[in-house]
């Protein structure tokens, strides 16, 4: 019976492998006459630790104990659009704020949470505290690089062109930190807000 089984699940594996979709992109010109994209240009929700500096153009480099959170924006418009490769860069760059605004909000709020644990704060002292770090985070936004390809996709329906925008954002922790200093918070609120820090950054961080 076993065998039976597993005879049928291999069956289906290989028959359901036909019904898989084909897509293939061919990448035709790209920003600044870049042979390849930068590293950095994918499609992600999530932030992660970063070093950042504007004088090195190859900024970005993944590190558990940077000072940094960086998130990357996505945009996607088809080509026969007669938008100007300008105006998608606009449109897209402000797209991927908007969407970087809210991953920023996501992580801190879920930093928040696990920081409040021990404190319990009430709803209101907590909806103020939240607050005030998201507006810390927004102070602390910096818009580190825009990339974007021509790209011919192929499936089963055949070819389009579409043209792709890619930014890089960082959530600076010196920034971060210098909003939330501007404001006169009670013991609690600021221990809550070194706390989330901690989480948000993955690493410890010195009292302010």
């Amino acid at each position: 019976m076993k065998k039976n089984l597993i005879l049928l699940h291999i069956v289906l594996v290989l028959f359901g492998c036909s019904s898989i979709s084909f897509t293939e992109d061919q990448v035709l010109s790209r920003s600044d006459h870049l042979t390849k994209a930068p590293e950095w240009a994918k499609e992600s929700q999530d932030g992660y630790p970063c070093d950042y500096s504007s004088k090195d153009k190859a900024y970005i480099s993944k590190n558990s104990q940077a000072k940094n959170i960086c998130f990357v924006g996505f945009y996607e418009v088809p080509e026969k659009s007669n938008t100007n490769t300008n105006m998608i860069t606009v449109a897209a760059e402000a797209q991927a704020k908007r969407n970087f605004a809210a991953a920023v909000k996501s992580k801190i709020s879920g930093a928040f949470n696990q920081a409040n644990q021990d404190y319990n704060l009430n709803s209101q002292e907590a909806s103020y505290t939240l607050s005030i770090l998201n507006e810390a985070s927004v102070s602390g936004m910096i818009k580190a690089g825009t990339y974007w390809e021509r790209v011919a996709v192929t499936d089963e329906n055949g070819t389009k062109i579409v043209r792709r925008v890619y930014t890089i954002n960082v959530l600076s922790r010196e920034k971060f930190e210098e909003a939330l200093t501007r404001k006169k918070l009670s013991d609690v609120t600021k221990a809550i807000n070194q706390r989330t820090m901690s989480y948000a950054f993955g690493k410890s961080t010195d009292k302010y």
